[in-house]
């Protein structure tokens, strides 16, 4: 089996640790102004907004959804902080996928197997992000504003990464 490369592991890393937080609401110099992320991607703000929330794709309870998402997260070790963002939001989970880059690159570094890890990037990609991300693009796909140019070049970085991991 063919690895990502350990350059290829932090630029992905990097990438997305940038993209989670370019869907959170922007900080200034972020992708998006507040006033355009807010249009973009709030619902309660403008009719047109597509959901970051992976709930509103996933043809699922959102409970079973939610616990589902817990348990991957507890059994790497993470814990929800009480002011966190909900466990299917984009960032949350493109946060997740950043930390298993780095969990993957420590692992490489000790010299010890990353085939777990590596599985789990794929499930996590497979059940959760490309989902996620299939159901924003879809929303989003019409338009040409900076918004779904983000969410674009997002979701084209998250396949090349699948299927980098599936070599």
């Amino acid at each position: 089996m063919t690895m990502v490369n350990a350059i290829d592991l932090r630029e992905a890393s990097a990438l997305y640790a940038g993209f989670a937080a370019a869907f959170r609401y922007p900080e200034e110099g972020g992708w998006l102004s507040g006033p355009e992320f807010l249009e973009a991607f709030d619902p309660g703000v403008t009719a047109d907004a597509t959901s970051l929330n992976e709930a509103s794709y996933a043809g699922i309870e959102t409970s079973a959804l939610f616990e589902e998402l817990v348990r991957f997260y507890e059994h790497f070790g993470l814990r929800r902080l009480e002011k966190a963002g909900l466990p299917d939001h984009l960032g949350v989970e493109l946060d997740f996928m950043h930390f298993l880059c780095e969990l993957q690159q420590a692992a490489e570094a000790r010299g010890e197997d990353v085939g777990a890890v590596t599985t789990a990037q794929r499930d996590f990609l497979d059940r959760h992000v490309l989902r996620l991300l299939a159901g924003v693009h879809g929303q989003r796909k019409e338009s040409e504003d900076k918004a779904s140019h983000l969410v674009r070049e997002c979701r084209d970085f998250v396949e090349s990464h699948r299927e980098a991991l599936a070599q």
